[in-house]
């Protein structure tokens, strides 16, 4: 408990509530899996339109009920994220139940708060696009590795941002999963032409988030993938910016996938296939 006497959430508990969320805003709303972004936000009442917005900001949601979505977004799947990750922003202020937990178990961080939120938002959009039981389906069916990302995008039309989220969400051990692109970083200095992260996630529980934007060293097993333009795997190391540090990694993998490289690293060893069906029902 604490001192106001709310109980603590586990991580995994904070996604279950996500989960559920979403399940309780599709039927509410009529929102059937597979909706569009655009056919959700009309459900919830939601107006949606795009707008410039500023640079590494994606979408914002307004108070008069208004889904803006950047216009630097060119990518189709990566608008649908957008929109759905905006709608979870309404729907955690319209459910109030963890705005009010992070409000009084992070009171006076404003910064843990935002990146609490945040989260939540990331999972919650990552649920609306690849429902949580279509991820376990694949792990169980294909086995566990970076080649779940491609395929979860591919058989629900969703992101590959949304699908990297889902497959770190549902993982089997503990791991960072990474959509990168090469580009000027929109947040890190100095502003050089670098393979940097666009988005990551990791498994619930896990303590250090790996930062959005984050430049990935020219050693990194991620940036030889971009090099090369062929899928690798091997020992990495997961690179913290800010403090200069890197969390050294047994194995990670990564392909690349159009312009951009996605990849696993993994805090551990991978999966064993015997694990799969033990760790597959955890949330």
């Amino acid at each position: 408990m604490t001192s106001a006497g709310i109980s603590l959430m586990t991580d995994g508990e904070i996604a279950e509530k996500i989960v559920e969320l979403v399940a309780w805003a599709r039927q509410r709303y009529a929102v059937p899996e597979e909706s569009t972004g655009r056919e959700t936000c009309e459900a919830l009442g939601l107006g949606l339109r795009r707008a410039q917005l500023p640079k590494g900001v994606d979408g914002l949601l307004t108070e008069d009920r208004l889904v803006v979505v950047g216009t630097d977004i060119a990518w189709t799947s990566r608008l649908e994220y957008t929109i759905f990750h905006e709608a979870v922003h309404h729907l955690l202020d319209e459910h109030s139940e963890l705005v009010e937990y992070f409000t009084e178990t992070l009171r006076g961080d404003d910064r843990a708060f935002k990146a609490a939120i945040e989260r939540c938002c990331q999972a919650g959009a990552g649920e609306f696009m690849v429902p949580r039981h279509r991820v376990r389906e694949c792990i169980a069916r294909h086995g566990f590795s970076v080649d779940l990302i491609e395929r979860l995008a591919g058989r629900h039309g969703a992101s590959i941002v949304a699908s990297a989220i889902q497959v770190a969400t549902y993982a089997p051990v503990d791991c960072y999963v990474a959509v990168c692109s090469y580009g000027v970083s929109p947040r890190f200095w100095p502003p050089n032409q670098t393979l940097y992260v666009d988005q990551a996630a990791m498994r619930p529980g896990m303590r250090y988030p790996w930062a959005r934007y984050a430049p990935i060293p020219p050693d990194h097993l991620f940036h030889r993938v971009w090099e090369n333009k062929r899928r690798m795997d091997g020992p990495s190391f997961v690179p913290f910016p800010h403090s200069g540090q890197r969390k050294p990694c047994e194995h990670a993998e990564a392909k690349p996938l159009g312009d951009r490289v996605v990849g696993i690293l993994y805090d551990g060893h991978p999966p064993r296939k015997g694990q799969l069906g033990l760790n597959l029902a955890l949330p």
